[in-house]
């Protein structure tokens, strides 16, 4: 039952933070532990910045240019 509780707690707290559990939880017999070093899911990569360009007159713009494909 004290390995129930302790991942009963964990679950709660990540409820209450509205946060995803990154880690895997695992109850062997008597016994709860965190396992690190398997991951859920993949934390996504940050997205990719926009790229930047100098504006010209006789050159076309980038949206422009998305525009007419």
């Amino acid at each position: 039952m004290d390995a129930i509780e302790e991942m009963c707690a964990i679950i709660k707290q990540a409820i209450e933070s509205e946060k995803k559990i990154q880690n895997e939880l695992k109850i062997k017999f008597m016994d709860f532990t965190v396992d690190k070093k398997t991951l859920n899911f993949i934390t996504p990569a940050p997205p990719k910045l926009e790229s930047l360009e100098e504006f010209r007159v006789e050159r076309f713009a980038i949206p422009q240019l998305q525009s007419v494909l």
